[in-house]
């Protein structure tokens, strides 16, 4: 999916012809649709410049929080295209439907009111839902790291894992005052080491005690009993022979509290991860409707200080076809270059060599903004 132009030429005293006129210009490398804008207060021109510097600013916060809410959505979905895809709408229709058929929403921005007070209004909208995003994504991530911490202690192999869903109470000697069951981590390639060196390795070593209670493709986990006293020497020797001592030890209250924080953890994780993508989707067609009229806001306020007054311009919705981006603009510039001054005309190209570093190299000789909305497009 390409990004979109839109674009504003002077209408010459009809609309519809200008308008025609655009579209065959184009035909062959876009589909252009008419964009109908309300009738807004002009106010000053003063206001105008000021507001103009503004909506800058405004499309700016408002394009970072569309690709925020992208990136959310993204990461929600685990980087699934096909849901992403259906989850990026606006007013549940496609993104591309949306802008073919923009309709400028009167009954949320009244166009009697000043325009420097719509424009507000829009980018408040954006603020609120930002601020929103930011706070939900936030509580939703210390519960997602919550249970990838619980969830950690159940991967990898039995050198890190957690134990309690291996370890049983048999495994143990419990309540002793004077024994200690220990769990040890041995390489599958020391095992014979470990069989030959357990007993000898401290004194107060119960004599074959050694019980393999679990095993991965890269260790055995074996349950030993030693006296307390000689806990830490033990644990020292083990690592000095590459066996890993494992701190753990058996306690079924622990374990019950650990398993119901788990569950708990899990089932908010769970219900939260509903919610959020729910309001992200819902969310992201708020924000981005309420982007695309201040796009729209900007092309009219640009038409009134590019053309002047009376209102005379006609106004276009561009769709390029793939890979046609600069044929487009080329296209265009061309056919208005008239509309460029001294600057726009071929005669004047020595002129313009003398001036290349003071003009803007995005300048056209009409009013033309762009949205990029490339989410879908394949990687060249």
């Amino acid at each position: 999916m390409p990004q979109y132009w839109l674009v504003s030429v002077p209408a010459n005293g009809s609309k519809d012809s200008s308008f025609q006129s655009l579209r065959t210009s184009v035909n062959e490398v876009a589909e252009a649709s008419a964009l109908e804008l309300p009738e807004f207060k002009i106010g000053t021109l003063d206001t105008l410049v000021v507001l103009s510097d503004d909506m800058v600013k405004y499309d700016q916060a408002f394009e970072a929080t569309v690709v925020k809410m992208i990136d959310n959505l993204k990461a929600l979905l685990r980087g699934d295209s096909v849901q992403l895809e259906e989850a990026l709408t606006v007013n549940e229709k496609p993104v591309d439907h949306f802008l073919k058929s923009f309709q400028w929403n009167a009954m949320k921005y009244r166009s009697d009111k000043p325009l420097k007070e719509i424009a507000e209004l829009i980018n408040q909208e954006r603020s609120s839902l930002d601020t929103a995003m930011k706070s939900k994504m936030s509580q939703y991530n210390t519960v997602k790291s919550s249970l990838t911490n619980i969830e950690r202690k159940q991967t990898g192999n039995l050198a890190v894992r957690g134990l309690a869903d291996i370890v049983q109470k048999g495994h143990c000697v419990l309540d002793s005052e004077y024994l200690q069951t220990l769990f040890v981590a041995v390489p599958k390639n020391l095992y014979k080491e470990w069989e030959s060196k357990y007993e000898t390795l401290t004194e107060m070593v119960v004599p074959r005690s050694s019980l393999k209670i679990a095993e991965d493709s890269d260790y055995g986990l074996f349950a030993v009993n030693v006296f307390k006293r000689v806990v830490n020497d033990f644990s020292l020797k083990c690592r000095e022979e590459k066996f890993i001592v494992r701190e753990f030890e058996y306690n079924e209250e622990q374990l019950e509290e650990d398993k119901k924080e788990y569950e708990e953890t899990e089932a908010s994780e769970r219900e939260q991860w509903k919610s959020l993508l729910q309001w992200c989707k819902t969310s992201f067609g708020e924000v981005f409707s309420a982007w695309i009229h201040i796009k729209v806001l900007r092309v009219f306020v640009e038409s009134v200080l590019r053309y002047g007054l009376p209102l005379d311009y006609s106004a276009a919705m561009i769709k390029p076809k793939a890979k046609a981006d600069s044929k487009i603009r080329d296209l265009l510039v061309k056919k208005y270059a008239s509309l460029g001054g001294s600057f726009g005309q071929d005669d004047q190209n020595d002129h313009l060599d003398e001036y290349q570093s003071l003009v803007d190299k995005d300048y056209t000789p009409f009013v033309l903004f762009n949205i990029p909305w490339t989410v879908f497009d394949k990687e060249k």
